[in-house]
């Protein structure tokens, strides 16, 4: 998860906190909380695994007793404990109509390369054994936003009964009042082509005001104060990620009206789609235009944000972003701090 640290970001610390295979609902739960994926996956396929799945044993890990969670899916358990995709497809297809939006939050919160480290040092969680690799992360994500949208094409009931892609995720996820878009946005195993479908889904999430350690943001600021690992460790690590954010800064300086273009057209192919096609499903990748840089250097003057001014001021053509370019001039000029708000919150 998303947690507090150097490099990351906060969250809900429910990776300390210990479920115990005695305490598990049924034989799907042992499996899952074992590890044991391939076995999982052949139970799964025989009647027994899809009663379970289907029967009323939910909370297959009994998590609202062990640790407070109040999810309690089979889907939901595939994912605490990192199941592999295809154990979490395999769960999807056979009960869709459990999905919540809460399930792309928690996913959406998940930082694999973070937990990698983690495992790698031997700091492993007591119910986890693993955690997914980037491609496999990619492919759970599509699957959630997949289910996301067959989910929202039901009735209007359902959709009126769950969380939508503009409220925040709770707080047993996160700590902080984030959004799917602006988790997105501060993750920085998430990557632009999926933060871009997100917004193209809701675009009225690029414009929510969120809170990211208390500070008051907007997912175009919190992509621009996303993690980056550590230069001296790994050169190359960190030019990828930084390209990785400010592919994210462009896609969210696009404006609401510009997602709200393609939004039918996307609901309609990601509906149609199946989730290995969702990878292809044609974003419009186009860069911002002048207009849009402009808007957002004066929404990033209003929070306070001027290193990201800066930044756009440097990659613009100097007959371009006069205001912007006078603001971080006026700002040198009077040897003011260059640490913003959440850069600030950052370093506490």
């Amino acid at each position: 998860m998303i947690s507090a640290g150097a490099n990351s970001a906060f969250g809900a610390d429910i990776d300390g906190q210990t479920v115990l295979v005695s305490e598990t609902n049924s034989h799907l739960g042992h499996l899952l909380l074992e590890g044991d994926f391939e076995d999982c996956l052949s139970y799964l396929q025989s009647s027994e695994g899809r009663d379970d799945v289907l029967g009323q044993k939910n909370d297959p890990l009994n998590l609202n007793k062990a640790t407070g969670i109040p999810r309690g899916t089979a889907l939901f358990a595939a994912l605490f404990v990192r199941a592999t995709y295809d154990v979490l497809a395999k769960i999807q297809e056979i009960d869709p109509t459990r999905f919540e939006t809460t399930d792309l939050m928690y996913a959406l919160s998940v930082v694999p390369s973070e937990e990698e480290e983690r495992l790698a040092n031997g700091r492993s969680s007591p119910y986890r054994t693993r955690t997914w690799t980037s491609d496999e992360y990619r492919k759970v994500l599509h699957l959630m936003i997949h289910t996301y949208v067959a989910h929202d094409s039901q009735s209007a009931s359902s959709r009126h009964a769950r969380k939508s892609l503009v409220d925040v995720a709770p707080n047993w996820i996160i700590q902080s009042a984030l959004t799917p878009l602006s988790l997105a946005a501060y993750n920085p195993d998430v990557s632009a082509s999926t933060l871009r479908l997100i917004s193209t889904l809701e675009p009225r999430a690029l414009n929510k005001t969120c809170a990211l350690f208390g500070v008051q943001s907007l997912p175009l600021l919190i992509a621009a104060s996303s993690p980056l690992p550590d230069e001296v460790d790994s050169r190359c690590a960190y030019m990828k990620a930084r390209d990785v954010r400010w592919k994210k800064v462009n896609a969210l300086t696009l404006s609401e009206d510009f997602y709200s273009r393609q939004q039918k057209g996307i609901l309609e192919s990601v509906g149609s789609a199946s989730v290995d096609a969702l990878q292809t499903c044609i974003i419009d990748e186009s860069p911002p235009s002048l207009k849009d840089i402009q808007r957002s250097c004066e929404v990033a003057i209003k929070f306070g944000e001027y290193e990201l001014v800066r930044e756009f001021v440097k990659q613009a053509d100097p007959n371009d972003l006069r205001d912007a370019r006078e603001a971080t001039e006026s700002l040198s000029a009077h040897h003011l701090d260059w640490e913003t708000p959440l850069v600030q919150s950052l370093a506490i």
